[in-house]
């Protein structure tokens, strides 16, 4: 699919920003940006695909690529996505959704949560409001057939940190799910001087 869409130096773009693909992670810049990733090369002085980071960069956010893992026989056993957007400097959301095989438990499911950053960890943090809107298309051994719900929006304003919901669940060594999930998550903080920040983001697995 790459291979189609990317030009030979593995940037494409869409809109107004400019991605460049390596082996494990992603290069995003904006359109009147795009020499700041020029130098990113997609391969070492061998030839051979280049698989580390390459280093920050003024004007470029980096994401990780994840794979899902496979046991010995080829089967999925987990798929996962997480996503950030910061509110301001040590305040952010965090963004997950996953599907899952742990052999005697399956399960699907997203979730949204406020955090700051304390003593050099992200832990939670109380917002204004934390949600999710999300779109999926699954199947169980349960059912045997697709199970299509969506988009809903799931908010919460009680706990204000986190909102988390299984969207399918299965078991046994027999059991299994497959299907995608797509999810937009959202947060709103108010600062002492009654400014309301925002912050978004998404996943897809």
């Amino acid at each position: 699919f790459f291979s189609r869409i990317l030009n030979e130096y593995g940037e494409i773009q869409i809109g107004v920003d400019v991605f460049k693909i390596t082996r494990n992670y992603v290069y995003q810049a904006l359109e009147s940006d795009i020499k700041a990733i020029k130098d990113i090369q997609l391969r070492n002085t061998d030839r051979t695909a280049f698989l580390g980071r390459h280093g920050e960069i003024d004007g470029v956010s980096i994401h990780k690529i994840e794979r899902a893992g496979l046991d010995a026989a080829g089967k999925m056993l987990y798929a996962t996505d997480s996503c950030t957007d910061e509110f301001r400097k040590r305040r952010r959301i965090e963004g997950w959704s996953w599907i899952t095989n742990f052999r005697v438990y399956q399960s699907a499911g997203v979730g949204t949560r406020a955090q700051l950053r304390s003593w050099g960890r992200w832990r939670s943090a109380t917002v204004e409001e934390v949600s999710l809107t999300t779109t999926y298309t699954l199947a169980n051994s349960i059912h045997r057939v697709l199970s299509t719900r969506g988009p809903f929006t799931y908010t919460d304003t009680s706990h204000r940190s986190h909102v988390e919901r299984v969207l399918m669940y299965d078991y046994g060594w027999r059991g299994f799910i497959y299907g995608s999930i797509s999810t937009i998550h959202n947060g709103t903080r108010k600062e002492k001087g009654g400014d309301l920040q925002y912050a978004s983001c998404d996943t897809d697995v």
